[in-house]
């Protein structure tokens, strides 16, 4: 019996599909894609070199990136370690081989194996500006920042960010065009310096976690003196709207991982910017963490996803009620880690898919919204451990995919074979250098004749992906879309668009021409 039949056979034993209905995911061929066999190979390398036996943190396979590193138009993958192995560059040959397959790019790279440190999910950006998305991983490494020579090869900067300092790409900070980089747990901002191409370090915290909301600050205090919350960490879901009045409201997160904390707050806003907490009156929960805001009953109001708790759904007299299914249940089993949520519009019909991972506890689950609040379980699969989701066209054909860091040694990518889909658009936003990924930017679509009207909300915003993804949106039936962007700069550049011809990928600049892209 053929190897690739046999594998084909084990790993629909260990995704469990539901067929008929609207969303299909169907996992790539091996041996095609080479991945089971690269990460098989990445593994007893690994094995050898440490003499026979893993130490600790010797075996931990832990995430997964999408970027084009070398912008030939297909996305290549990072395979993700947390310790001793590193990680490795995964160079997709679709475009070249006119197949999806993927080769250990490390070497030809100038990649030593074990030269990509990291703890959590390596973080992409165009440090230098120069066209190329670099790397900074997280670690205590003398060169955790690398970067990329045109695509052909990766040079280390001679920095080290430093062990778990959960560094982001942000925006620019300095006034100086380029994009810096910051983090909350250290309360730092990276300037990046052109002349001298590396980093300068300076303290900064962003004004929402600087000055935390009264609501919430006596209980965050009390909280922090009890050991088990040595982990706790306060973050917020901004831009969402839960009681319809088209005033951004504010969502203080909180998450002690292994066994603390877990909280929210659920905090309204008013036309003077200020907030104050509506938890009880919206019949929202005081415990458990929220994770997600998203209108799933397309009612003008967010809904929310709680982690310990599930699906809270608002009703028309705007109370927040727990939806019983299978998404809640998901949301139920709380992991080490808060769940990581990834939303998309798998089919294009205009409502948000999620794909779910509960963190730590090596379970990813595939969502589709049936409308109303309802949802049924495309995927589930086993996978690594923190950040081993990524949605992207991994193929190409512009549909959104799937792909999971997992189960086991491999990496799987569940392509997008949905019969019939609705229209949908993927938008990349492009500046000038030295922020070519418009990093800094965000993007708002709307239904078509909608923007501009009092209380009009985007079906999508987001900010444009550090590692150069496009920004994708389900439209439905409807051919045609508004949309606002708005570019940062010393004088923020926005451009709106109405009318817009649905076409499946589109690339807009600052100066409001929209293109298609290959």
């Amino acid at each position: 019996m053929p190897r690739s039949f046999i594998f084909l056979v084990a790993l629909l034993s260990v995704l469990s599909y539901v067929h008929g209905e609207t969303v299909v995911l169907t996992p790539a061929p091996e041996p095609q894609t080479g991945l089971k066999a690269i990460i098989e190979k990445w593994k007893a390398d690994e094995l050898a070199r440490q003499g026979g036996k893993f130490g600790d943190h010797g075996w931990w396979p832990w995430g997964l990136e999408a970027f084009d590193y070398d912008n030939d138009g297909d996305l290549d993958l990072i395979a993700q370690h947390h310790g001793a192995p590193r990680s490795m560059v995964l160079r997709n040959e679709l475009i070249e081989k006119g197949t999806l397959s993927f080769v250990n790019a490390n070497a030809e790279l100038g990649l030593p194996a074990q030269a990509l440190s990291g703890c959590f999910r390596p973080q992409v950006w165009d440090i230098d500006g120069d066209g190329f998305l670099d790397l900074a991983y997280c670690d205590a490494m003398p060169n955790t920042v690398w970067f990329n020579k045109g695509g052909k090869s990766f040079e280390p900067m001679g920095y080290g960010i430093g062990q778990l300092d959960h560094v982001m790409p942000y925006r620019d900070l300095n006034g100086d065009g380029i994009p810096d980089a910051m983090s909350h747990r250290t309360k730092s901002k990276y300037l990046f310096d052109p002349a001298a191409r590396t980093f300068k370090r300076e303290p900064y915290e962003e004004p929402l976690y600087e000055r935390t909301p009264e609501a919430i600050a006596g209980l965050l205090a009390e909280l922090k003196q009890d050991p088990k919350n040595r982990f706790l960490k306060l973050s917020y879901l901004e831009h969402g709207d839960l009681n319809g009045d088209g005033i951004e409201d504010l969502v203080a997160c909180g998450f002690g991982s292994y066994g603390g904390a877990s909280f929210g707050r659920f905090l309204l806003g008013d036309k003077s910017g200020n907030f104050s907490d509506a938890t009880d009156a919206l019949g929202l929960p005081k415990d458990g963490t929220p994770v997600q805001l998203s209108d799933v009953n397309a009612d003008g109001r967010d809904d929310v996803l709680i982690v310990g708790l599930g699906l809270y759904v608002s009703d028309p007299a705007g109370r927040f009620a727990l939806k019983p299914g299978p998404l809640t249940e998901f949301l139920k089993a709380r992991g080490p880690y808060a769940h990581k949520v990834y939303a998309t519009d798998l089919n294009d019909d205009g409502r948000t898919d999620f794909a779910i991972s509960n963190a730590r506890s090596k379970t990813e689950v595939v969502y589709e919204s049936l409308g109303g609040g309802e949802f049924r379980e495309v995927v589930r699969s086993g996978g690594w451990d923190a950040d081993p989701v990524v949605i992207c066209d991994i193929d190409n054909d512009g549909a959104e995919d799937v792909c999971f860091g997992g189960p086991g040694e491999t990496v799987t990518l569940l392509l997008n074979r949905t019969a019939k889909r609705g229209h949908g658009v993927s938008i990349r936003l492009r500046m000038d250098k030295p922020n070519p990924f418009a990093l800094g930017a965000v993007l708002e679509i709307y239904k078509a004749g909608e923007l501009g009207k009092p209380g009009a909300r985007p079906i999508r915003r987001a900010d444009a992906p550090a590692n150069g993804l496009p920004i994708h949106a389900g439209l439905g039936e409807a051919a045609a879309f508004d949309l606002r962007a708005t570019f940062p700069g010393q004088t923020p550049k926005t451009v709106e668009l109405k009318g817009v011809e649905a076409k499946p990928r589109l690339t807009l600049t600052p100066d409001g021409k929209l293109e298609e892209a290959k």
